[in-house]
């Protein structure tokens, strides 16, 4: 896995246009601080094709996960937000500017480390 940093941040959201219309397919507890959410999106660097992703949070401070049974349902119209602020990643599901928002977001993680890996599309 590769660890997302702050420098290459926004040029991942681009990448990925921010999640808008991904599709969350799992949320596992690696651990009481792990955690390991898949999901497909399309990726802007395949001209679009849809690829899986998979993040790792480690070193998780707090969190608010959705059922796997339900993620299916989720709208993921306005994306996903990852915000980098006083050392924490914040990943919301939602449109979110600051990480003041992060409480309000149906799912949420909050942590101290994120890494990615790129997989194969779960559609």
């Amino acid at each position: 896995m590769k660890p997302l940093t702050l420098n290459s941040l926004e040029d991942f959201l681009y990448r990925f246009e921010s999640f808008t219309s991904s599709e969350l397919s799992n949320i596992d507890i690696i651990t009481p601080t792990s955690i390991k959410v898949e999901l497909s999106v399309q990726d802007r660097h395949r001209s679009f094709d849809w690829i899986g992703l998979d993040f790792l949070f480690e070193e998780v401070v707090e969190a608010r996960l959705v059922e796997n049974e339900k993620l299916k349902l989720i709208d993921m119209d306005e994306g996903i937000s990852i915000i980098h602020e006083n050392g924490l990643f914040y990943f919301m599901l939602g449109d979110y500017k600051t990480a003041s928002g992060t409480k309000s977001a149906l799912c949420y993680i909050i942590s101290k480390s994120l890494k990615f890996q790129e997989a194969q599309a779960r559609l």
